[in-house]
């Protein structure tokens, strides 16, 4: 098959990478683009919100990981305090997980839950609520102290650091990047699309999905490409909009490419 990837240009050439490997075509046309927020890291000795500690990281996306460990590896070793690499590092779902750990952090283990699943009503939150009890459990059994720094974008589903805080454990927020939006599709995809031979357009999110549906409307397209998406909230979108649409079991990767291979 020959799929359009609309990622960021990072996940977009790891996806691309699987996507060959299994003998598809991949079509990278990032619909987001990561920028890094120009903020000061705060002092893993006293936080600045809650003045504690730093006890453990939380990502809940891999451009967190991946965003704050570029500013560390910028900055001069004899600055780094060497506590924002000894904490424990969570993660929520197997491509954070993995992210982080490539950048050097020990990732714990999940030890509550199941697997990443979307909620009714389009709104994922189940990710989020997983963590926070994964973090409070862990925090509480080994007797941690100090606050959890959740590294985040601007745009954020769910509140792990009120879920946390209303379970006792101190944690703040720091917002490292932003997604922003992309004009429109490379000439590539553009011209897949017009000629049909795109088959596929892979979705993970609600912003790139929308963003996805107003640059399509607006090349006046009319044969639309079968749409997968990680999350009914996404295929709600397409649906609506006359796409046939697809929906991942889980949230993790691997749910995502069996979309490709499922029968018509």
């Amino acid at each position: 098959m020959r799929l359009l990837i609309t990622r960021p240009r990072a996940d977009a050439d790891r996806l691309a990478e699987k996507l060959a490997a299994a003998g598809h075509q991949a079509i990278i046309s990032p619909l987001m683009c990561i920028r890094p927020r120009q903020v000061a890291l705060p002092d893993p000795a006293s936080l600045p919100q809650t003045g504690q500690p730093l006890a453990a990281l939380a990502f809940t996306s891999a451009n967190g990981a991946r965003t704050l460990a570029a500013r560390l590896a910028a900055t001069d070793l004899m600055a780094v305090d060497p506590l924002w690499w000894s904490v424990p590092a969570y993660a929520v779902g197997p491509q954070t997980a993995q992210a982080a750990q490539s950048a050097g952090w020990k990732i714990v283990p999940q030890v509550t839950g199941g697997a990443s699943k979307q909620v009714a009503g389009g709104v994922d939150t189940f990710d989020v609520a997983t963590l926070a009890a994964n973090i409070l459990a862990m925090l509480h059994n080994t007797l941690h102290k100090g606050a959890v720094l959740h590294l985040a974008g601007c745009h954020q589903v769910g509140n792990l650091v009120q879920k946390l805080s209303a379970g006792g454990q101190a944690a703040e927020k720091l917002v490292l990047y932003e997604a922003r939006t992309v004009a429109t599709l490379t000439r590539e995809a553009q011209d897949a699309l017009a000629a049909g031979k795109c088959d596929a357009v892979m979705l993970y999110s609600q912003r790139s999905a929308k963003r996805f549906m107003q640059v399509f409307a607006a090349l006046s397209i009319s044969k639309r490409p079968l749409a997968l998406c990680l999350s009914p909230a996404i295929a709600a979108l397409l649906d609506a909009a006359g796409f046939v649409t697809r929906t991942a079991a889980t949230s993790g990767e691997g749910d995502m490419l069996a979309l490709i291979n499922q029968p018509h």
